[in-house]
């Protein structure tokens, strides 16, 4: 965060995080949303990694849902809103892109 009357650095602007692929459950209570978080100095180049959070649309209960340093993305809700699916590589060196579903109280996708 950046205070008032302080003037933005390049470094502030690497080190962005943002928010994409918002989807509200069907009960209205939950948004599932990609966080590209930017890599820190002890990672290999590269773009961002994505992780999925899920929060209630009162802004309460922020939860990332999937670990750190993995990418994931494209959240989309089942249609009771019990559990989402999502695509991600889960590892580096993963060829192919993979469809994980979890349930909206947790657990392992």
């Amino acid at each position: 965060l950046v205070s008032a009357g302080r003037k933005i650095t390049p470094e502030d602007i690497v080190d962005l995080k943002y928010v994409s692929s918002p989807v509200l459950d069907p009960s209205g209570q939950y948004i599932a949303y990609t966080l590209s978080v930017p890599r820190g100095a002890e990672d290999k180049p590269g773009k961002s990694y994505s992780e999925i959070w899920v929060t209630q649309t009162d802004g309460s209960n922020n939860r990332r849902y999937t670990s750190p340093k993995v990418n994931s993305w494209a959240p989309q809700w089942s249609s009771q809103g019990t559990s989402f699916t999502f695509l991600s590589k889960r590892k580096a060196d993963d060829k192919l892109v993979q469809i994980y579903a979890i349930p909206i109280h947790g657990g392992e996708g």
